[in-house]
């Protein structure tokens, strides 16, 4: 079969635009570079084998922005679609991220992240982005990462990818999120390489942050805390995190038996970013964005129609 048949490129589009495949994906499967798969998706649409046609965000969205915007003192908000469950919100969420990112990467030379689903999937996106070998840009680590392979959220996969994706230099945080000790953690953040990694991440001009939930906390489903250490942060008041720094719903530092055990920055230091994007959706995630909201740590959120109207009302009732 001829590839560039329109049997072929209507399969290739097929897994691009209805399977949700990257084009890396689509590459290793059909057996042809992914700069190929670019090429043929681009044939697709100049041929009219793939229309596009693209629903205008209706006034509520535009409005709903702007009130978000002024409430919360925000640089900027993006509404994305809504989805029936929290995979496809984590989808959308990540095509609007890589959007954004695409569109603005330019200003900025460093770029500093935190790990996680959402966090992800925007690289993911981003990936297939048209931004790719023109804006070389320095890629640097939050806080630390995981002893266990957790899909493809694990920092240094996504480190890479940025990187990669971006002609970007990668700097590795060699250690994890969370020490056995106090003592110990104090000895790995002496560690010259490591003061300089996050060093070099308090000094980023851009930072990428999701924000996490304790109610779907990711130390406790990789069982790097106990059970009961779960409920005395529970009984604490915290909401949620952000690179696993806590805050309650008011948006407070909470301090907790795990703070002295963290390897990475404070909320302190997220904080003098120049500019942190904020990426979440979902209602696991109402209380959380809320309270990371009112730490006044993120001035662009991304998030999707019905977490944000949650989360307004929320705001409205405490």
């Amino acid at each position: 079969m001829n590839k560039k048949s329109d049997e072929f490129l209507s399969y290739i589009s097929r897994l691009y635009y209805y399977k949700n495949q990257t084009q890396q994906e689509i590459s290793k499967l059909v057996g042809i570079s992914r700069l190929k798969v670019n090429r043929l998706l681009k044939e697709a649409r100049e041929r009219g084998i793939v229309r596009i046609w693209i629903d205008e965000k209706n006034d509520s969205f535009s409005k709903l922005e702007e009130s978000m915007r002024k409430t919360f003192n925000l640089y900027r908000v993006i509404i994305c679609n809504s989805a029936p469950d929290d995979v496809l919100i984590r989808r959308n969420l990540g095509i609007t991220g890589a959007k954004y990112l695409a569109e603005n990467i330019r200003l900025f030379s460093s770029l500093a992240f935190s790990w996680g689903r959402t966090v992800w999937e925007v690289v993911h996106r981003l990936e297939d982005s048209p931004v790719t070998h023109k804006y070389p840009i320095d890629i640097v680590q939050i806080n630390g990462g995981t002893s266990q392979i957790f899909n493809d959220t694990e920092p240094a996969e996504i480190g890479q990818t940025l990187a990669r994706t971006l002609s970007g230099r990668y700097y590795f945080l060699h250690a994890p999120a969370l020490m056995g000790s106090s003592k110990l953690c104090s000895a790995v953040m002496a560690d010259k390489y490591i003061s300089e990694t996050l060093n070099r991440a308090r000094n980023a001009d851009l930072a990428l942050i999701g924000i996490g939930s304790l109610r779907d906390f990711a130390l406790r489903k990789l069982r790097y805390i106990s059970q009961t250490e779960f409920m005395n942060l529970e009984k604490s008041g915290i909401v949620g995190d952000i690179a696993l720094r806590f805050f309650d719903i008011n948006g407070k530092k909470v301090d907790n038996f795990l703070n002295s055990r963290l390897i990475g920055l404070t909320l302190e230091e997220i904080k003098r970013i120049p500019q942190v994007v904020g990426i979440a959706g979902g209602n696991l995630k109402i209380e959380s964005i809320l309270g990371a909201l009112r730490t006044k740590i993120i001035n662009v959120l991304i998030i999707d129609e019905k977490t944000a109207r949650e989360v307004m009302l929320l705001n409205s009732k405490s």
